[in-house]
């Protein structure tokens, strides 16, 4: 009712063309989505978004599929979202989800936990809203499978800190809701991968048949390999 109440005092609107109703509308959103042709993490030639077989295993993702890169409009509707209190962008947010995202047939919807303090800071759960959004688009429910076990930044750190700041950062919830079943795994921005790794780790060992990584930006933060 709230946000409801603040849409109307204060409308979205769209932050690549201004115009009014939405974070970002439509149009502009269409031309955010880029289907990559290379591995995230090695670079190897593959076919849309998909990962090479060596990093599926070392990384423990069936897939990653991303909506385009973090910059430009897509940056700029992820930040505002996140940080200029737009929760209501997350309808925005999962449409593109949704236009990316595959086959959802008996899979379970889950996201990676927002650590307590950044809840604090910005009043929600910004991967949960999102990711809420996106299982009402695909009509099925959005579970909670993964709890933080500390609240370690990530944050501008570098690649090899962010793989050693994950390490038991996650533990699963309700293994009996996910156990024998293909998991989407919900996040916002993709930078190293370390962290959906990490989340995919603990899934696949409580029973999860597959984790499946579901993200709307990648970070242009490598030339070469990402290892």
């Amino acid at each position: 009712m709230i946000d409801s109440l603040l849409n109307i005092l204060a409308p979205h609107v769209c932050v690549a063309c201004g115009s009014e109703g939405c974070l970002l509308c439509a149009a502009c959103g269409k031309k955010c989505i880029s289907h990559d042709s290379t591995c995230f993490f090695c670079g190897l030639a593959v076919i849309n978004n998909e990962l090479c077989w060596a990093c599926q295993s070392r990384y423990r993702l069936a897939t990653l599929t991303s909506v385009g890169w973090y910059n430009q409009e897509l940056k700029a509707a992820v930040q505002a979202y996140k940080f200029g209190a737009k929760k209501g962008g997350a309808k925005s947010l999962a449409l593109l989800l949704g236009q990316v995202g595959g086959n959802t047939d008996d899979h379970v919807i889950t996201y990676i936990p927002t650590s307590a303090r950044h809840i604090r800071q910005r009043g929600f759960d910004h991967t949960k809203v999102l990711a809420r959004a996106y299982a009402a688009r695909v009509a099925l429910p959005c579970t909670t499978t993964l709890a933080r076990t500390n609240n370690s930044r990530q944050l501008g750190s570098s690649k090899t800190a962010r793989h050693s700041s994950v390490k038991g950062a996650f533990v699963a919830k309700r293994p009996h809701i996910f156990v024998g079943k293909d998991v989407i795994l919900i996040d916002d921005v993709i930078t190293t991968g370390s962290t959906l790794s990490e989340a995919a780790k603990v899934l696949l060992q409580a029973g999860a048949k597959s984790v499946h990584a579901l993200v709307l930006a990648k970070t242009p933060a490598h030339t070469g390999p990402n290892r």
